[in-house]
C-alpha cells in the first residue's frame, strides 16, 4: 500500500490505481461507483444514468435535467482521470 498526500490529492495505489482523489470522490458519488471502479464500470454507469434521467425518456419531465447535467459532468470529468485513462 503506497499513499501520498500533497493536501490537494490523496492517491492511494494497491497494486491497481484507485481513483480516490478528493476531488473525484463527489464525481464517484454522483455516478453511485465504489472507489475501485474500472473504466467498464464507468461506462456502464453512465449509460444507465443517461438513460434514466434524459427528458425523452421522462415524458418531458424538466426535473430530471439537472441531474442529469450533473451526471454528465462527473462522467467527464472522471473520464479523464489516471485511474480510467
Amino acid at each position: 500500500f503506497f499513499q501520498v498526500e500533497d493536501g490537494i490529492r490523496d492517491v492511494a495505489v494497491t497494486g491497481v490505481q484507485t481513483c480516490a482523489l478528493p476531488i473525484y470522490r463527489r464525481s464517484l458519488d454522483i455516478l453511485g461507483l465504489p472507489a475501485d471502479a474500472d473504466r467498464s464500470m464507468l461506462r456502464k454507469r453512465y449509460s444507465e444514468l443517461v438513460r434514466r434521467y434524459h427528458p425523452d425518456r421522462n415524458g418531458g419531465d424538466r426535473s430530471h435535467e439537472a441531474t442529469l447535467g450533473k451526471v454528465i459532468a462527473a462522467y467527464q470529468q472522471l473520464r479523464q482521470a489516471p485511474a480510467f485513462a
